[in-house]
């Protein structure tokens, strides 16, 4: 099980925030770290994702150090809860 995954709003066959929406149907999935890291910047796409229950949103381009203190920010959190 990783311990974050990184999700693009756009894919083929369907897109990221369907695949997050299937992703939080399954009991696996729900407890997995989501970090949306995508050139979509609209409002309606990351309040979608907001309810979807992401953990971060990242609008590209971004500064790869922003991206590793966000994962180690959301992989902390997520163990501190688990405890």
């Amino acid at each position: 099980k990783p311990d974050v995954i990184l999700l693009d709003v756009i894919m083929p066959v369907m897109d990221g925030h369907e695949m997050l929406e299937a992703l939080r149907k399954e009991p696996a999935g729900k407890d997995i770290a989501v970090i949306m890291l995508t050139a979509r910047s609209q409002t309606q796409d990351i309040a979608r994702a907001n309810a979807c229950g992401i953990d971060d949103y990242i609008v590209k381009p971004f500064d790869p150090s922003e991206l590793l203190e966000k994962i180690e920010k959301v992989i902390e959190s997520r163990t501190t809860l688990a405890r």
